[in-house]
């Protein structure tokens, strides 16, 4: 066997092995972790804005995020996104505990994102600062919009793995092994939460797993910009379709509400899941629907980054 072809056969290791191992060791923490929410009363509790009739546990972000760090460090995720996403992981511990103001959150977040969005390598499409601020606007944004779709059982793990599977499929598209083992680390970790999340959900993620989620998902996509070329128009829309159903219904909410009078980080039920449930659609159906739409938008996604550069995937 060639050397060629050795490496070509590693890569596939290790583009198998990384979901596959993140997955296994969040299934597996999970019964572990319930049984400590239930220890320590982290739960979230029935209540007008929320559709669950009974007490939830939380922990399961740390365990996604966990599974994501670990497999993460050793397929060669950048240290950067691990520190970060673990540093967002303890923000939202410390709100699922105490909760914290929206403002206190945002203001904790945005020198993660400022860090991310120097980091990160995305063609130039306005002026320098500019377009750090540009980046950093959009992590944040893809922070908060994860951790708002999270309000029906199974949405956001779904939506995360459509999202992490597109962009590695985008990755290996481009020879770049690295950002799709990073990605499939977290849809890994994600799929062994769904077990458990799905309706009836028997653990949550938490603003623990959704900020962190959210910030990992919201460079992944800067990440599959990067063969966009000089094409604005590619380095725009790849993104916001991969992040189509959280970016939609978070701007719904915010205009829906700036338009009744309500303040914006208010919680309630006027979110894009809870409008189809009330509709008359199970959770179930209004997950596959969510699903089905942000799959919709990740393989367009896909579609638009071939256009600009198309290879052959090996």
């Amino acid at each position: 066997m060639s050397r060629a072809d050795l490496r070509k056969l590693k890569l596939i290791q290790t583009l198998l092995l990384a979901p596959m191992v993140a997955l296994v060791l969040a299934a597996g923490a999970i019964p572990f972790v319930r049984r400590l929410a239930w220890r320590l009363d982290w739960g979230a509790k029935p209540a007008n804005d929320r559709l669950h009739m009974a007490a939830v546990p939380l922990l399961g972000g740390v365990v996604v995020v966990g599974a994501f760090a670990g497999v993460g460090w050793f397929v060669g995720a950048p240290p950067w996104l691990i520190a970060g996403a673990l540093a967002l992981c303890a923000i939202g511990l410390i709100d699922d505990v105490v909760s914290l103001t929206a403002r206190t959150k945002i203001l904790c977040e945005v020198p993660f994102t400022i860090i991310a969005a120097g980091r990160v390598d995305v063609p130039p499409f306005l002026p320098w600062g500019l377009q750090d601020l540009a980046l950093a606007f959009w992590i944040l944004t893809a922070t908060n919009a994860f951790n708002l779709i999270d309000g029906l059982d199974g949405l956001a793990a779904g939506l995360g793995i459509i999202v992490t599977i597109a962009v590695a499929v985008i990755a290996i598209a481009h020879h770049n092994p690295a950002v799709a083992s990073t990605a499939l680390s977290l849809g890994g970790a994600l799929g062994g939460f769904l077990i458990y999340n799905f309706n009836p959900a028997a653990i949550y993620l938490g603003d623990a797993g959704s900020l962190a989620g959210g910030f990992i998902l919201g460079v992944l996509c800067l990440d599959a910009v990067r063969y966009a070329g000089e094409s604005r128009l590619a380095i725009l829309a790849i993104p916001a379709l991969l992040m189509a159903v959280p970016i939609i219904d978070t701007s719904i909410v915010m205009v829906t509400r700036l338009a009744t009078g309500h303040g914006i980080s208010e919680r309630g039920l006027d979110h894009c899941h809870h409008r189809l449930y009330n509709l008359g659609l199970s959770q179930k159906s209004v997950a596959y629907t969510l699903w089905g739409l942000g799959a919709l938008g990740a393989v367009w996604a896909v579609f638009i980054s071939l256009l600009w550069k198309p290879t052959i995937v090996w």
